[in-house]
């Protein structure tokens, strides 16, 4: 009889174990979504760009000439951004087109140790923020 109780508790100790393993998961996967939404992110190449990811799922893009804007989806470090769109000015010498086109390869995103949010390309190459 002492051995089928050891068993029962081993049974409910490992699923236990089990379960807080998928629910902490769980949680760090919202923590890294909140952590997106936390601030306005500045591309480390020129403080005229930005990213501010808001909690409905719009994200507004700053850049040295136009508005844009667009949404994004979060499964765990994919980070799927919709169509971009943008208000229509002609600007001379902007990086603009060079952001954007970066910017819809995006794939996934991690954050550095220092906090720096890194997307990271389909071409194999990425963007980083502060």
């Amino acid at each position: 009889m002492k051995v089928i109780y050891k068993i029962i508790a081993l049974v409910v100790l490992v699923g236990g174990a089990l379960l807080l393993s998928q629910g902490l998961s769980d949680i760090r996967e919202i923590e890294t979504a909140e952590d997106l939404r936390m601030k306005k992110w500045i591309w480390t190449e020129s403080s005229k760009f930005g990213l501010t990811f808001n909690s409905d799922g719009q994200l507004d893009i700053d850049t040295d000439c136009n508005n844009m804007s667009s949404t994004y989806t979060v499964e765990g470090e994919r980070l799927i951004l919709g169509r971009i769109s943008t208000t229509l000015m002609a600007c001379n010498n902007s990086r603009e087109g060079e952001f954007s086109a970066s910017l819809i390869k995006t794939e996934r995103y991690t954050f550095t140790s220092s906090g720096e949010l890194v997307l990271h390309l389909s071409d194999g190459s990425s963007l980083m923020f502060r």
